[in-house]
This record gives structure tokens, sequence and C-alpha cells, in this order.
């Protein structure tokens, strides 16, 4: 019997004994970008409002439903794009939203 804690490969580094992907920092560099993405979609938007203000002729109560209507458009297409990467998967799924679906709903 094998005491707690000893490890079954004795020579074993560390990293690969913990079970860690080598592409970790890849991957977190994809994830930090994309929530930089997000980020700077909420910016830009907010930073547009005193031009859309004035061609609109828009209040105050519509400036507040264009920023609603952005983030529940943005919301709810995150969420769609999350159900469909649990299905098809991910790996698939990113990549096309990246590419394509972002760029389209952010034109609009």
């Amino acid at each position: 019997m094998k005491p707690i804690g000893v490890n079954s490969q004795p020579h074993a580094s560390p990293s690969a004994a913990a079970g860690e992907n080598p592409r970790r920092y890849l991957i977190l560099a994809i994830c930090t970008l994309s929530v930089l993405m997000v980020t700077m979609d909420g910016s830009i938007v907010n930073v547009a409002l005193t031009v859309l203000r004035t061609d609109l002729h828009a209040s105050v109560s519509g400036l507040q439903w264009i920023i609603d209507g952005y983030v529940l458009m943005l919301a709810s297409t995150v969420m769609l794009s999350g159900s469909i990467a649990d299905r098809v998967g991910r790996r698939r799924v990113f990549p096309y939203w990246i590419g394509h679906v972002h760029r389209v709903l952010s034109a609009l």
C-alpha cells in the first residue's frame, strides 16, 4: 500500500503531475482578448452616445434604450453561442463567433 501523497511516477515533473495543459497561456490569452473585445464594444457605444443624441434627437430615455438594447443583444448572442458551443463543440464555434457573427452584429 502506497502512502498518501506519493506520486506513482517518481521522475515526473510537478507540472505534468498536476495535469496542466501545455497551451494554458494561449488559452488564457484568447479568453482575455475576448473579454477585452466585449469591454471595448461597450465603451464604443458609450462614446458614440453624444453623436447618436444629436443625430437622432434622442432624449436621455432614448439613450438608455440604445444602451439597453445593445447590451441585451450582446448578452443574448453570447448565451446563444455558448449553448451552440456545448452542442457542436467549442473549437468550431469560437473562431466562427470571433470572425463572423461578432463583426456583423457589431456593425448593426
